[in-house]
């Protein structure tokens, strides 16, 4: 590995720890209580803001269900939220939703997509290569990549190593216009 990725390395895991130890400590503290008299307890919200007022840049991985739900997606923006990537196992309702076991998930999953193009956030999708979706990749790519109501997606990213596997034990061909 060269040193710009080394240091690339070194620094995604630098601030991975700081989210993590500022959540700790966030978590450790007593409680703040609402005007209602709730207890409040940390969430993303406020792990999103204090890495925004201390200028890291910040990204969510997800299976995107909550963003289904603009009002949660609108809150993690204004928290300042830079980027997401979300989870979308296969093009097929059933094969999403067997692979992450929840009924109903692939449609919570696109509905989040879809808020968050339009949300005009940097946004890339995944999947997770399994013997279940790796034969309909192709159609999953064509799918995220052609959908009218997500063709502002930025990026596809299969994963380098896993890319390779699926197209060497599966025959799957990645063509021109999936590349960006």
């Amino acid at each position: 590995m060269d040193g710009l990725r080394w240091l690339l390395l070194l620094f995604g895991l630098l601030v991975i720890a700081g989210v993590y130890f500022y959540s700790r400590s966030e978590r450790d503290k007593p409680a703040k209580e609402s005007p209602e008299g709730h207890r409040q307890e940390p969430t993303l919200l406020t792990a999103g803001e204090h890495a925004e007022d201390v200028g890291l840049v910040t990204g969510l991985l997800t299976n995107g269900r909550r963003l289904s739900d603009w009002a949660y997606l609108d809150g993690l923006l204004e928290a300042g939220l830079d980027h997401i990537q979300i989870t979308i196992e296969s093009h097929d309702e059933a094969i999403h939703d067997q692979m992450v076991c929840a009924q109903g998930a692939w449609r919570e999953t696109v509905e989040g997509i879809k808020n968050s193009v339009d949300a005009d956030i940097y946004l890339m999708t995944n999947p997770t290569l399994t013997d279940l979706n790796v034969p309909h990749v192709e159609e999953t790519i064509d799918f995220v990549v052609k959908n009218p109501h997500m063709y502002s997606i930025q990026a596809y990213n299969v994963g380098r190593h896993l890319r390779e596997y699926a197209l060497k034990n599966y025959n799957v061909k990645i063509e021109d216009e999936w590349r960006w």
